[in-house]
């Protein structure tokens, strides 16, 4: 009902109350016209259209909203949400050609970690912790770094989940919860082995620092150590923690950065996890969990062509969309 129809009786209203020094009729008439207003508001048909902002006002189709939430019903309230997603839905058309060619941006020293969001290895830290449950999308996320990942950084791969991230790239050093111990020991050996390497090239050239070697043209590639659920990987010996542990302490200024994923916190040392400042969480992860790392912000939605993400880096929240299906073409053994 339009507002129009309750100005004849708050216009009576007032005269009686100025008359008669009677306000406190004119406050209940006036409140019942307010109350009848918002029911009338609520009670409107949903309308048709596509939405749209005008200024600071909500448009569906040809008809305007009410300026304020409270006078929309929860069905208009659902009918915008769902029509905002719409106009904001994510494309990932342009990331088709990851199936068979690297990373067509070319950052240098980086890789994706969400739709044009890149992950640079020189920034911060330079290591990254993904958690998240199983199906909320680390092997997707995986699968877009290994295909985005700048071509001049050398990639060790630690899988844990079977080796199935191992047919995507030859990576320099690489090891699986499929192999023989001895295998994966002398894996994690090798990294000590190349962050040992790294200190003594520094320490020949008069370095402090693989940018001050980058700067001067000096410096040999970085490395990107990939470890697929870092939890099992620290459980089958030993020598993995030790390794990881002085790659997470010491990898930034060598050159050598971590990207390692977990399904929870649960399990990973503090001398690990205290390195690994950058987070990126995935949707469903649990929400103390999301505390502890350091998130308060919420999920957006996702689509059908996308999971749900969070990058905590450098002190900022990033909302993210990983992209689903981005992949390297397999490899072909020799």
């Amino acid at each position: 009902m339009s507002p129009l129809w309750y100005l004849p009786s708050l216009a009576l209203g007032l005269v009686y109350a100025a008359g008669s020094g009677n306000w406190l009729m004119f406050g209940a008439s006036s409140l019942t016209a307010l109350v009848a207003l918002f029911l009338g508001r609520r009670s409107l048909p949903v309308p048709e259209g596509d939405f749209r902002l005008s200024g600071s006002r909500v448009w569906l189709g040809d008809k305007r909203l009410p300026k304020r939430q409270l006078f929309w019903s929860r069905k208009l309230g659902e009918r915008v949400y769902e029509k905002y997603l719409e106009s904001r839905a994510v494309s990932i058309d342009g990331f088709r050609d990851l199936r068979n060619r690297g990373w067509v941006l070319g950052v240098p020293n980086s890789y994706l970690v969400g739709l044009e969001q890149a992950f640079r290895l020189n920034e911060g830290a330079g290591h990254l912790l993904v958690v998240g449950p199983t199906g909320s999308g680390k092997s997707e996320l995986l699968h877009l770094v290994l295909a985005s990942i700048d071509p001049a950084v050398e990639v060790a791969i630690a899988d844990y989940k079977g080796g199935a991230v191992l047919t995507e790239v030859r990576a320099e050093l690489s090891t699986s919860d499929l192999e023989i111990l001895d295998s994966q020991i002398a894996f994690w050996t090798m990294l000590e082995k190349k962050l040992s390497e790294r200190e003594t090239f520094l320490r020949n050239n008069g370095l402090a620092a693989w940018d001050n070697a980058e700067r001067q043209g000096l410096a040999p590639a970085r490395m990107l150590v990939i470890v697929d659920e870092v939890v099992a990987a620290i459980r089958s010996t030993p020598r993995s923690l030790d390794a990881l542990t002085k790659v997470a302490t010491k990898g930034r200024s060598l050159g050598m950065h971590l990207l390692v994923t977990s399904q929870s916190l649960i399990g990973i040392p503090r001398e690990v996890l205290i390195n690994l400042r950058s987070r990126l969480v995935l949707a469903g992860t649990d929400e103390v969990e999301l505390l502890q790392l350091g998130f308060r912000e919420k999920f957006s939605q996702s689509s059908l062509q996308t999971k749900a993400a969070m990058l905590l880096h450098d002190g900022q929240t990033f909302s993210l969309q990983v992209p689903l299906g981005a992949r390297r073409a397999p490899r072909i053994a020799p």
